[in-house]
């Protein structure tokens, strides 16, 4: 007669050897090449040996020029992308607007 234990034989806090196996637990299917692993003296960003290298809070480490360079497009970038939603939002808002509502609120000529 099987026991009570039979029917709870898989509420394990851990998984089993038998369950491991099942799930392809630690198995590699491919071996990475030395093309794929970045070496070490090597910055994020370009690829290349260091020059002047700077390290972030998190240990990423990167070439001075080339973090400047990036944190300047990515400065640029939220710029440009605050300009085009702040146009969108004008347009939405006062889109349904006479004419001669839009000359009072831009507070300009339009000619």
């Amino acid at each position: 007669m099987p026991q009570r234990h039979s029917k709870n034989n898989n509420d394990l806090a851990f998984f089993t050897y038998d369950e491991k196996r099942k799930l392809g637990y630690g198995t590699q299917s491919e071996r990475l090449g030395k093309d794929s692993i970045k070496p070490f003296d090597a910055c994020s960003l370009c690829l290349k040996p260091f020059i002047d290298p700077l390290c972030c809070q998190k240990g990423h480490v990167f070439c001075k020029e080339c973090i400047l360079e990036c944190l300047l497009s990515q400065k640029k970038d939220i710029q440009r992308i605050g300009k085009i939603t702040e146009a969108k939002i004008f347009y939405f808002l006062y889109w349904p607007l006479s004419f001669m509502d839009m000359k009072i609120v831009l507070g300009s000529r339009i000619v």
